[in-house]
């Protein structure tokens, strides 16, 4: 699934994986079991990466 440019994947090993849609790698990657934790994660990542770039602006 992909939404705002975030992935969440499950992994098919109970895991789930959220990550950024351009990442080509795990280092911002977040893993956890639980869905309610990845999606609010993935939330809170984007609004940290948002917030970033309105610095920069």
């Amino acid at each position: 699934m992909s939404v705002n440019r975030m992935t969440l994947r499950n992994t098919g090993h109970g895991d789930y994986r959220v990550n950024f849609l351009e990442a080509r790698d795990d280092k911002a990657a977040y893993y956890t079991d639980c869905l309610e934790d990845a999606v609010l994660t993935g939330a809170a990542m984007r609004r940290r990466r948002d917030a970033k770039l309105r610095d920069a602006i």
